[in-house]
Parts: C-alpha cells; sequence; structure tokens
C-alpha cells in the first residue's frame, strides 16, 4: 500500500516537552521501538499499554495536515519543497502554554490561549499543498463518514481530504486512545501528576515536521524538520 504523510507539530529537540512525550509514550520521533518495562507512576501495565496504543502509533504530536497519500505525479522532495516554500512565509512564534484537556473522549495537551499564527500555517499548509494530494480512497472516506460528521465536516472532508480543516481545526497532541467516562477524569489527574513537571515553558514552534508511514501497518516515523523562516510582522 502507499505510504502517507502528514505534517505535524513536534517539540524542540531535547526540549522539556519532547521529554515527556518519550517518557509517556515510551518512544521518540525517529523511532518506535519498545514500550519501556518501567509503567508511570499510578497506573496498571495493562490499563497503560491500552490507553497508549494508539496515540504511540503516530508519535508525540499536534497535527498540522493530517495524514494523506501524494498525488500520482509527486515524489515526497516535491512534497517537502512544496513545505518549505510555504513556511519561508511564517516566522516562528510560541504557545504561551499547554494543560491536558479531555478534547473528543481521550486526553490530550491543549493550548492555554488563542494560537491564531498556527491556525494561518495550518490553512496554507491545507489549501496550498491540495494538489499534491492523491483522493481519498473509497474505504478512508467511509471512515470519516462514520463519526457522524456534520455537514460543514463532510463538506470539508470532500473537499480537502479531512473533516477537521480550516475553522473545523482545533490543536491538540493526543495522550491517551478514548477513555471511558467513569475513569477519564481520574486518568487526567494521574497524567497531571505526571507531565505538569514538563510544562512549565513557553512551547515554541520553530519548525514543523513531515511523518512518513510507509504502510497502514507500520508506525509514522520523522521524515523530515522543516524551519519557519518567515519574519515576524512585529
Amino acid at each position: 500500500m502507499t505510504a502517507r504523510y502528514a505534517i505535524y507539530y513536534t517539540p524542540p529537540r531535547n526540549s522539556l516537552l519532547e521529554s515527556a512525550g518519550a517518557h509517556w509514550l515510551g518512544r521518540t520521533a525517529l523511532r518506535y521501538g519498545q514500550i519501556p518495562k518501567e509503567i508511570p507512576e499510578g497506573f496498571f501495565k495493562q490499563e497503560y499499554y491500552q490507553i497508549i496504543e494508539s496515540p504511540r502509533w503516530y508519535g508525540f504530536h499536534g497535527t498540522i495536515r493530517a495524514p494523506f497519500e501524494l498525488a500520482e505525479n509527486c515524489t515526497p522532495e516535491q512534497f517537502t519543497k512544496g513545505v518549505k516554500h510555504i513556511c519561508t512565509d511564517h516566522a516562528p512564534f510560541a504557545f504561551s502554554g499547554l494543560a491536558i484537556n479531555c478534547f473528543g473522549g481521550f486526553l490530550a495537551l491543549t493550548p492555554t490561549a488563542g494560537y491564531l499564527e498556527l491556525v494561518k500555517l495550518h490553512s496554507d499548509l491545507v489549501r496550498k499543498l491540495d494538489d499534491l494530494r492523491a483522493p481519498l480512497a473509497s474505504f478512508d472516506l467511509k471512515r470519516h463518514l462514520d463519526k457522524k460528521l456534520s455537514e460543514r465536516q463532510e463538506r470539508l472532508l470532500r473537499r480537502f481530504g479531512y473533516p477537521f480543516v480550516l475553522e473545523e481545526y482545533r490543536f491538540h497532541m493526543t495522550l491517551t486512545g478514548t477513555i471511558d467516562d467513569r475513569v477519564r477524569r481520574a486518568y487526567k489527574e494521574k497524567l497531571e501528576h505526571i507531565l505538569n513537571p514538563y510544562l512549565t515553558q513557553p512551547v515554541p514552534v520553530n519548525e514543523v515536521t513531515i511523518y512518513m508511514q510507509p504502510d497502514r501497518k507500520t508506525p509514522f516515523i520523522e521524515y523530515a524538520r522543516v524551519p519557519l523562516t518567515g519574519v515576524s510582522e512585529e
């Protein structure tokens, strides 16, 4: 099956936030590896393995452009070049902070304040690169339609291959799979105890990361990091 590519936000190398993600998911952006035998404090082995299974597959990230297959006439090098070109129009910025919140049935890190710069970057990377995307496969279309989308989300899905783009975009860094309502608050408190020490600094966004998945049976790994090289208007 054809490889898929995605554009993610990943923490800067050797940052506290990168350490938090590696500590929790038991992997790095570059390597999937084995889950460490040391289980995070407050969790049982089975429940821990279960709730990290889905986010671990994708790596610790915040989605900017969700996974898609490249158009038949587009090479990975051409796609990367397109990302680089767009990033020349966007200056580095920072989130004031992140916090653990419930997000659509799972737990995720979400910004504590607005993120207009990221919304603009997201919009450009969705709109201006869409001609490099292959048409959505029928099984992917069905998979998304099964989510009971709004009318607007369905239109965005058919236009851009993903329903949660543009005004429907909400940045988050997934920490768990779906968690039952009855235990979600307790899990949130456990995660805050583990991760809050890593969330004490502003979060710089100096680059975007292209991830690649060779096939649907293989985890995503980092393919390239592309710096934001635009100049701030301030």
